[in-house]
């Protein structure tokens, strides 16, 4: 379906109007697609696009036809994808997925959601996909972009509460991260946003039981209990300085984490992986009562600009032998580096660079071996006396 906008009084004949359609559809200011596949095999495409030109809609279902539990299943995903669009539209934008990453797995196999919007004069585009073995999402837009990648098929270790306490520890170090780097706020929460909802959403499939039936519960708590990832933020640089435009602003993180089991029976390894990255730099003015505002004079040339360069790492490996856990250890490592030049008057008077580094190995069986001998006696301290009565 379309509506169309005329400039003159005449509508044009049918050809005319054909054209005007296949115009508005292919340049339009705004196009949304939304693409559903059922578990009977069946594909939803719905499709909107709109401009100067007027409004088109279009809706079909191809390779089959839905039966009435994903007729209601589509009908209840209709606020989730309202509300996507929402998000995008705010300003600054916001990343609202929650209702669709959590379509019912039983009803829809995979999704598909995208959209190139115009959002106050500046183009936003948003990319989201969700399937049986990964999940991913990219916003693209002035202030920057986001990009995270989620291997849904990896098995997951750990509980719910496991699972939430891994997402807090992850958003303190983004907040950190954009801190030290000076990164933007709301940049920051879309990722923040997207990292939460994308993580937050549970695939309804079980763990394949022979991948972790050998790993206890005491030991998997050593584990994230997240599915495998990789996620980055990068801002759109800037130059704040017109007599350096080499001195950019900037900021960029990166995230992962990769999960490995090797072996078979029960000698079998598991090794976890993390690793995060952050490379930023900033302006900031001498002094803390006046506003920066740097121009091509010397007078206003009184600033320091900051180069970050920050990369840290941690390995888990869990090791059994015969069925036995026999090795439990842990390794982090962190580096640190800013470059801070400082300028009065134009003219450098500092350049110096600040590193740090620290390493830290760990060896946990003794943690778990507490850990386990606390439970069994908590265990055997919550079980009710049993008497034995004989009989003569």
């Amino acid at each position: 379906q379309s509506v169309l906008t005329f400039s003159g009084t005449e509508q044009p004949d049918a050809t005319g109007l054909r054209l005007q359609q296949d115009s508005l559809r292919e340049n339009a200011a705004n196009k949304v697609t939304f693409n559903l596949t059922t578990a009977s095999g069946a594909t939803v495409t719905l499709s909107l696009a709109s401009g100067e030109q007027g409004l088109a809609v279009s809706a079909e279902v191809q390779g089959g036809q839905l039966n009435a539990d994903e007729l209601k299943g589509l009908a209840g995903l209709a606020n989730g994808f309202q509300s996507a669009l929402t998000g995008l539209t705010q300003v600054p934008p916001r990343v609202q997925i929650g209702d669709l990453v959590k379509a019912a797995p039983a009803l829809f196999t995979s999704l598909q959601h995208n959209a190139s919007l115009d959002v106050g004069g500046d183009k936003q585009t948003f990319d989201l996909r969700l399937d049986e073995q990964s999940r991913s999402l990219a916003l693209q837009g002035p202030s920057g972009r986001v990009q995270l990648d989620l291997d849904a098929s990896s098995t997951r270790l750990g509980s719910s509460a496991q699972r939430q306490a891994a997402i807090d520890n992850y958003l303190s170090q983004f907040d950190a991260a954009q801190k030290r780097g000076k990164g933007d706020e709301n940049l920051m929460r879309q990722f923040k946003d997207a990292f939460t909802q994308l993580n937050a959403a549970d695939n309804g499939k079980k763990a394949v039981s022979d991948r972790i039936s050998l790993i206890d519960t005491g030991s998997r708590a050593l584990l994230s209990g997240l599915a495998d990832f990789s996620a980055s933020i990068s801002q759109t640089p800037g130059q704040s300085n017109p007599l350096h435009p080499e001195e950019s602003d900037r900021f960029s993180y990166r995230a992962s984490q990769s999960t490995s089991l090797k072996g078979s029976g029960l000698n079998r390894s598991v090794q976890q992986d993390q690793q995060a990255e952050l490379k930023a730099a900033y302006h900031k003015g001498l002094n803390p009562l006046v506003d920066m505002q740097l121009g091509m004079d010397r007078e206003s040339q009184n600033y320091s600009y900051h180069e970050i360069n920050d990369q840290s790492s941690s390995s888990t490996r869990l090791t059994y032998d015969k069925g036995r856990l026999v090795e439990a250890s842990a390794t982090q490592q962190a580096s640190q580096s800013e470059r801070v030049r400082t300028y009065v008057k134009g003219e450098l008077t500092e350049d110096v660079t600040t590193p740090a580094s620290a390493r830290q190995s760990r060896n946990l069986l003794g943690v778990l071996d507490d850990v386990m001998r606390r439970e069994r006696n908590a265990r055997e301290q919550n079980c009710p006396a049993v008497t034995v009565h004989g009989h003569d």
